[in-house]
């Protein structure tokens, strides 16, 4: 996540992919401080996708480095999600318009994605 001023938020978006033609997956995100999921646990149909919203909402100033797991069919197979985000007291007008642009590269790029 770009950096951020204390107590406000960003949203970043992925999506995990059932592979399967037949059965469907249950997916769990393990929720952590300073970052939430949406949906953080559901099924995904077979050959479908879901949409995960990721929120970074930090409630104190600093840079959070971190890294949480998303399990799928009650952990017979996890993986691991990295995060990053910083929270400053605050921002020049600056660095504002640059994380503007890059926000809109974002939103031009896509998804990251899981498959399984």
């Amino acid at each position: 996540f770009q950096r951020k001023k204390g107590k406000s938020r960003s949203i970043k978006m992925f999506s995990i992919q059932n592979e399967s033609k037949v059965l469907p997956i249950q997916f769990k995100i393990k929720q952590i401080a300073h970052f939430h999921f949406f949906p953080s646990s559901g099924s995904i149909p077979p050959n479908e996708l879901k949409d995960i919203q990721v929120i970074f909402s930090p409630n104190s100033l600093g840079l959070f480095n971190t890294t949480t797991t998303i399990d799928f069919c009650q952990g017979m197979q996890t993986r691991p999600i990295n995060l990053s985000g910083e929270s400053v007291a605050e921002i020049s007008p600056e660095e504002d318009a640059l994380m503007r642009i890059a926000i809109d590269c974002d939103k031009h790029h896509g998804f990251s994605q899981f498959k399984c």
